[in-house]
């Protein structure tokens, strides 16, 4: 039961194209945890098939965090042999995920992701696979996505250097008690365990 994620641009209308900048840079931290590297697909799109469970989160943190893209995450099976580029690639979890960036992008506003499985092609285990993420990952994106400008920017830190307070402290010049403070306000205990989770959801998905 593989996992592709479909990312859409939001206002992309009126705002640059990310597209390039942004599967560029996803492809080079995400490398060794893609099976196929993220592409664009169509106007404003890019798709991807994760290959390992950690990516999920991951991935879905840097989307809620940016505050640019809506991400629909398909849970289910692709035809094999893979093909080279993810713009050829076929199969249920392909179709859940455009069917689930449909309904990100309905409520993109206060939950700007969406997991769903293949419908009529989805077996019991992936259907509860796929609820169980969306929820996960609901949860994740609504902490995230709500953070003043100050908690962001602490978060933030605190995730880049894995998560480590000291370098909080150091780099945005706090006392420990204005460090914990700022982190706790930020619920980034809360994204750790979700990360975590999502993590373990997937890992029987990506790993079977």
């Amino acid at each position: 039961m593989p996992i592709v994620l479909v990312l859409d641009q939001r206002d992309s209308r009126s705002e640059k194209d990310l597209v390039q900048a942004w599967s560029r840079q996803l492809n080079r931290v995400m490398a060794d945890q893609l099976k196929l590297c993220f592409d664009r697909t169509a106007g404003d799109e890019m798709q991807a098939l994760i290959g390992e469970p950690e990516a999920l989160g991951t991935i879905a943190r840097r989307i809620a965090a940016s505050g640019q893209w809506t991400m629909g995450v398909g849970v289910g099976a692709v035809e094999t042999p893979l093909p080279d580029s993810v713009r050829e690639g076929r199969g249920p979890a392909f179709w859940a995920a455009r069917d689930a960036i449909q309904v990100a992008k309905t409520q993109r506003s206060t939950r700007p992701l969406a997991v769903k499985s293949a419908d009529e092609h989805a077996s019991t285990a992936e259907e509860v696979v796929a609820l169980s993420l969306d929820r996960c990952l609901g949860a994740l994106a609504f902490i995230v996505s709500r953070r003043t400008e100050k908690q962001r920017e602490a978060a933030d830190t605190y995730y880049e250097a894995d998560y480590s307070v000291r370098a909080v402290i150091d780099e945005l010049k706090l006392s420990p008690q204005g460090a914990y403070q700022r982190l706790n306000a930020a619920g980034t205990q809360e994204e750790k365990e979700l990360i975590e989770l999502a993590t373990e959801l997937a890992r029987p998905v990506v790993d079977p």
